[in-house]
């Protein structure tokens, strides 16, 4: 299996932008699709992040309705202080059995809304990826990228083994000097 921080970048990049290289280059099909995913988890793109928080949003909602199912079957059963199971959840008591099962019912069903919502929300954007998917990193110019760590004071000693853990180290290091520079 290959590493990802030591394969050569300008190799990397070859390979996504003419896949036949692979052959060439006596390289496994799956062992790139590991330095791919790799890459991906190291370089998320925007839609990659939007997805991820559509997918946390949906579990939550997915979550606050069971818990608010099990506290309304849990009424019925419950010997304690009923009034430490709403502070538990943050929901507000009241005194009166009635109000509080229909506060619990308002929050079941808003929850189910905001769940429906959420869950469109995220097959939206699958939908948008899917259909506009392309591999941004076809679109790199690795002499660009080496040129600009030149300029920013990196040396580099050959283009040609460079390896992809120093590209990501010194892409941060970058990244942490604009932003200290504002």
């Amino acid at each position: 299996m290959m590493d990802y921080d030591t394969f050569p970048m300008k190799r990397f990049f070859r390979i996504l932008q003419n896949p036949d290289l692979l052959e060439e280059l006596k390289l496994s099909k799956d062992d790139f699709e590991t330095l791919k995913e790799q890459w991906s988890e190291r370089h998320p793109t925007a839609e990659s992040t939007k997805l991820v928080e559509a997918h946390r949003k949906v579990i939550i909602e997915g979550i606050k309705i069971q818990r608010n199912i099990h506290l309304f079957q849990s009424l019925s059963t419950y010997n304690g202080d009923i009034e430490e199971l709403f502070e538990v959840i943050g929901m507000k008591y009241d005194a009166d059995p009635t109000v509080r099962l229909e506060k619990l019912k308002k929050e079941i069903v808003k929850s189910e809304q905001k769940l429906k919502i959420f869950d469109a929300q995220r097959d939206i954007i699958e939908k948008e990826i899917k259909e506009t998917h392309q591999d941004r990193n076809d679109n790199v110019d690795i002499n660009e990228v080496m040129a600009s760590f030149e300029l920013h004071g990196f040396t580099i000693n050959d283009y040609e083994t460079f390896p992809m853990g120093r590209y990501d180290a010194y892409t941060k290091l970058i990244s942490k000097k604009e932003k200290a520079n504002g």
